[in-house]
């Protein structure tokens, strides 16, 4: 566990832990975008997608990334960043990835042992 306050399931990692919100606060995506109303990853995301645009969802995407990367980083390696380091790290892959390229975001909980992947298109959403 990251913050220790409740069981962390992936809508915690990426939303909701008080660590998560720090992140989407210093992030560039407005966080009516971003709260969750339910506790399922795949709805959070297509959420995101229709209430904001083609950048906000590209950006959330990859802070969502960056903020499960820091997550393992802490847990596996004892060292995570900054909100501001999640924050840019899910900038640099953004920049990095482009508008053309398809990309996959998989999100596995070793405790619940399960991958949840995405597959992101421009302007599209699955």
């Amino acid at each position: 566990m990251l913050c220790g306050e409740e069981l962390e399931d992936v809508i915690h990692v990426l939303a909701l832990c008080p660590f998560a919100r720090l992140v989407w606060v210093v992030s560039s995506v407005p966080w009516d975008i971003v709260a969750p109303t339910t506790g399922d990853v795949e709805s959070w995301f297509r959420r995101i997608r229709s209430r904001g645009t083609w950048q906000d969802f590209e950006m959330a995407a990859m802070t969502s990334w960056a903020l499960w990367y820091n997550r393992n980083k802490k847990v596996f390696e004892g060292a995570g960043m900054m909100a501001h380091g999640v924050v840019e790290l899910g900038r640099r892959q953004t920049v990095l990835r482009g508008d053309s390229v398809t990309f996959d975001l998989c999100l596995v909980c070793p405790r619940m042992r399960t991958c949840f992947g995405f597959s992101f298109l421009p302007f599209s959403l699955f």
